[in-house]
């Protein structure tokens, strides 16, 4: 890494410039990109999915949030690692220290960045940065599977979905409608691939009409003059030159599919729950598997457990992970995106281990979910102190879970309903509470964080997963995923219902912890595992 950020820095003289952003995605703004196709990666050697660089002759910076900040400072020692606070975002985070820079000259990378970041970034001396490292390839060997999704699972068409569009192009007036977001395309035309690792979608651009979708895989043509809307937060920069270079008149507007897809249907929510259903029993099973070992005194692995994981979702008939499976064994646990080291360090009885995974099924949906469990054999004993964050968790969990609210209520506030029961002991967690789930494991809307200002919305699937980190000694995690129906009792609230119910490991429960309400919802939640499978 040191010869690369010593070739960097000499790209950069080079060129005539005193500074460079790097980031973390690619031209379509994925959020997960493999490590062999990112320039990021590839010049700090941190293969976390977010994290975002600003490199000088004399400087070197990666901007990170909570989830990797031991990860980053282990991968990235070339590197002075800024850990984002909770709630603050990347690039604010970067954007900061540009301020101070005053008049250097910076290379940014414009298919990298979104139309809006790059208008924020005009009053710098921006220059482009010239392709270095790794450069966009398709990801798999050979020709990637791609299959059309049943209407029966996806409860749509494409035309039925432009047409519940049809006020968007009417009162925007619009031509068409540039779509960039691989996993809205994807949604649109009911169609997946395995092109991208950990993803279900393909690479394309899509003119959306209201009676026809058209997949660009080349340059854009069109009529001179069509109007043309495009989501600035969501399209990079160097897609609205092309853009406006074939002549169209380019308006400003928030795409109208980000919010519809994320309102599943009653044919999404069915194949969701059978997913989600089946990747319980992928967990249970592994859960199982993992403490039989320990028990029997068979040396295990994180790789290990790794490689079972993948071995049990594949038998349930999955399509792909929806992303690389977190395992971290014992203190390893405190990193909140724990990558699966090349370890021969086997895994010890009486610890935490922390197992956080999801997958693809026929419908192209995710799955995402974590459990932590002890090590060991069912007369393996927890500790005070495992009993006491593990129940904190939980009850923090049960408390999203259970939640009821009036319509409208924000992400915001139900992370803090969700964070209430750990603060109470002291701890927080820095990483946001729920994300959204649906085409790809994180969507937006919505999210249950401290910046998650949008309102929760009925049949919404998204996340609950609160967490306590220690550095040195572990970490517990419990993620379920819900969705929010109305609620029958109280005209103009929501309720949360959850969907996830992969047993929890009753040893780290301290029941005295827990109040009569709560044990009363963890009898409903152990009752309804076996039923659902």
């Amino acid at each position: 890494m040191n010869q690369r950020l010593t070739d960097f820095r000499k790209l950069l003289r080079d060129n005539q410039l005193q500074g460079a952003l790097v980031r973390s995605t690619d031209c379509f703004l994925n959020e997960y990109v493999p490590t062999e196709q990112s320039r990021r990666a590839y010049l700090t050697g941190f293969t976390g999915s977010v994290g975002d660089v600003l490199v000088t002759q004399d400087k070197a910076i990666l901007f990170v949030d909570g989830r990797y900040a031991i990860q980053a400072k282990a991968e990235a020692p070339d590197f002075e690692v800024r850990v984002l606070p909770l709630g603050q975002s990347i690039e604010s985070g970067w954007m900061a220290e540009l301020e101070t820079w005053g008049k250097l000259k910076i290379g940014v990378e414009s298919d990298r960045i979104s139309v809006n970041l790059f208008e924020k970034l005009k009053k710098f001396d921006l220059g482009e940065l010239p392709v270095f490292g790794p450069a966009y390839a398709k990801a798999t060997v050979g020709k990637p599977k791609t299959w059309e999704v049943s209407e029966s699972i996806t409860g749509d068409s494409t035309v039925g979905r432009l047409k519940r569009a049809a006020q968007f192009f009417e009162d925007n007036k619009l031509d068409a409608f540039l779509v960039v977001p691989l996993d809205e395309i994807a949604w649109l035309t009911n169609q997946r691939s395995s092109e991208f690792p950990y993803q279900a979608v393909f690479s394309a651009r899509a003119l959306a009409y209201p009676d026809r979708l058209e997949l660009l895989s080349g340059p854009m043509f069109i009529k001179k003059a069509s109007r043309v809307g495009l989501d600035p937060m969501l399209t990079p920069e160097a897609v609205r030159r092309e853009l406006e270079h074939a002549g169209a008149e380019i308006i400003f507007v928030k795409s109208p599919f980000q919010h519809m897809k994320s309102i599943k249907n009653p044919s999404e929510l069915n194949h969701m729950r059978s997913a989600i259903a089946r990747a319980d029993r992928v967990v249970a099973t592994v859960q199982a598997w993992v403490c039989d070992q320990i028990n029997q005194k068979t040396p295990i692995t994180e790789s290990s457990v790794d490689e079972k994981v993948r071995e049990e979702y594949k038998k349930s008939g999955v399509t792909g992970l929806s992303f690389k499976p977190i395992c971290g064994g014992g203190k390893n646990g405190a990193q909140i995106h724990h990558g699966t080291p090349e370890t021969k360090e086997p895994l010890k009885a009486g610890d935490l281990f922390l197992l956080d995974s999801g997958a693809y099924y026929e419908g192209g949906y995710a799955t995402d979910l974590t459990r932590t469990f002890l090590l060991g054999g069912p007369t393996q004993k927890a500790s005070d102190f495992q009993k006491k964050i593990f129940t904190a968790v939980l009850k923090g969990s049960i408390a999203g879970m259970s939640a009821r609210f009036p319509k409208g209520t924000t992400g915001v506030q139900l992370d803090a309903i969700v964070r209430d029961p750990i603060w109470r002991l002291g701890y927080n967690y820095n990483h946001g509470t729920g994300h959204g789930v649906g085409v790809n494991v994180h969507e937006d809307p919505p999210r249950i964080s401290t910046a998650g200002t949008a309102p929760i919305e009925e049949s919404q699937i998204f996340s609950i997963e609160p967490g306590i980190y220690i550095e040195g000694f572990g970490g517990v995690r419990i993620e379920n995923l819900v969705t929010a129906v109305a609620d029958p009792d109280y005209p103009g609230y929501l309720k949360i219902v959850p969907l996830s119910f992969c047993p929890l490991d009753a040893r780290l429960i301290d029941e005295k912890q827990l109040t009569d309400s709560e044990k009363a919802f963890l009898k409903y939640y152990e009752k309804s595992f076996p039923v659902l499978l």
